[in-house]
């Protein structure tokens, strides 16, 4: 048995059904990952374990602050540094 893209298979339903797939888009591939991988709302990546956003003094003692007010567990203090908190 051969796996299939999903993509693929979706055509098919489509072209089965007389559904004619759009051809006004265009894909929008990102030229920089950092913009992915930090912003305001996430400031963490979960992408690089090495990466020093992981050790930003200004960014976990915001988190701390957060932890502090009760906004939060420290599991979800650990999580939020590590970036696999959403």
């Amino acid at each position: 048995m051969t796996c299939r893209d999903p993509q693929d298979a979706l055509l098919d339903v489509q072209h089965m059904s007389g559904i004619t797939p759009p051809d006004n888009f265009r894909y929008v591939i990102p030229e920089d990952e950092t913009d992915m991988r930090h912003n305001q709302e996430q400031p963490f990546c979960s992408l690089d374990p090495s990466c020093p956003c992981h050790e930003d003094p200004l960014l976990t003692a915001e988190v701390n602050a957060q932890l502090t007010e009760g906004l939060c567990t420290s599991t979800e203090a650990s999580r939020i540094v590590k970036g696999e908190q959403i």
